[in-house]
């Protein structure tokens, strides 16, 4: 919510066949994007790691902290604090980071906004426990209306 300004961040963990399996939505304070999402990462892989879960794909419409992660790019001092601490976190596991459009992310860019918005952290073992607005979103990028959606703007432009 500006950059910097105030965030948050949110995601959502699904199985391999897209079945939900949590969600979670955190105030992160005042900062970049980048410090934001690089934050989202390792508040996301932690709790993969502790619901044994260690086998990932994680998503960022972020190439830049994609590149980060993937070592194709040197972070510098700016986000060095997180990337090691995402680095111990990757020892514990596998992960594989991918870059995705944020077409593809609605529902997780609304879990982030209701964390900032809300200045409060929160976990959600049920798809029930989503909001509204975020099981609808879900629910489309789950039957590939998202990129659906992206690919009738690019025809139009």
């Amino acid at each position: 919510m500006g950059n910097p300004g105030n965030s948050g961040g949110g995601s959502i963990c699904r199985d391999d066949r897209g079945g939900f399996l949590f969600a979670f939505a955190s105030a992160y304070g005042v900062g970049s994007n980048v410090n934001a999402e690089l934050k989202a990462i390792y508040d996301g892989m932690e709790k993969c790691l502790a619901s044994g879960l260690l086998r990932v794909v994680v998503e960022s419409d972020s190439q830049l902290v994609v590149n980060f992660l993937s070592g194709s790019l040197s972070p510098g001092w700016k986000w060095g604090y997180w990337i090691a601490r995402i680095n111990r976190l990757k020892c514990r596991g596998q992960f594989l980071f991918r870059h995705i459009f944020r077409e593809g992310k609605g529902a997780v860019d609304a879990m982030a906004r209701l964390g900032s918005r809300d200045q409060t952290t929160m976990m959600m073992s049920s798809r029930a426990d989503l909001p509204a607005r975020v099981r609808g979103l879900l629910f489309l990028d789950m039957v590939g209306l998202s990129s659906l959606k992206e690919s009738a703007r690019v025809v139009r432009g």
